[in-house]
């Protein structure tokens, strides 16, 4: 039983930080530029993660450039999480 209950502890673990990294993605995707928001807001969850963890970045340098990095970053790391 107590292998099951480590085992299951961290496995929550990882679901409630997948939650919270949806729930920013999602947040910043309403405070994107309006360009980026319009490409972004009516996906899915899933379709979001996806869309966002296979953005391109070049150079950091426009408030587009900068959310499109964030934004890959939080789903990558939904990625991530979903794995583990």
């Amino acid at each position: 039983m107590e292998m099951i209950r480590v085992i299951k502890t961290a496995r929550d673990s990882a679901r409630k930080a997948r939650v919270a990294a949806v729930t920013s993605l999602q947040s910043l995707v309403v405070s994107a530029p309006a360009s980026l928001r319009a490409q972004l807001r009516d996906l899915s969850g899933r379709d979001l993660v996806a869309r966002c963890a296979s953005f391109r970045i070049g150079s950091v340098d426009s408030p587009i450039a900068s959310t499109k990095f964030a934004l890959r970053c939080l789903a990558r790391r939904c990625l991530a999480l979903g794995e583990e």
